[in-house]
């Protein structure tokens, strides 16, 4: 059983990760809809790296959930 801070510390590193994941897809795209709003900026231009990069966070993402809440990090 891990204490308190081990927990909101990979709650935090996900959440953060889902906000990356979130802010480059926008990014990508060049503009963004928020509750109405419309954004307009420049559009990030990755190509064939988005699948990579998009992967390379989701294996962070299943790294940090295996190795704190499933207990595989200390097995």
């Amino acid at each position: 059983v891990f204490d308190a801070r081990v927990l909101k510390q990979t709650f935090a590193v996900l959440v953060g990760l889902t906000l990356l994941t979130v802010v480059l897809a926008l990014w990508e795209r060049g503009h963004a809809d928020i509750f109405g709003l419309e954004f307009h900026f420049p559009a990030l231009h990755v190509g064939w790296l988005s699948v990579p990069i998009a992967l390379g966070i989701a294996a962070t993402k299943v790294y940090w959930v295996a190795s704190r809440f499933m207990g595989l990090k200390y097995e």
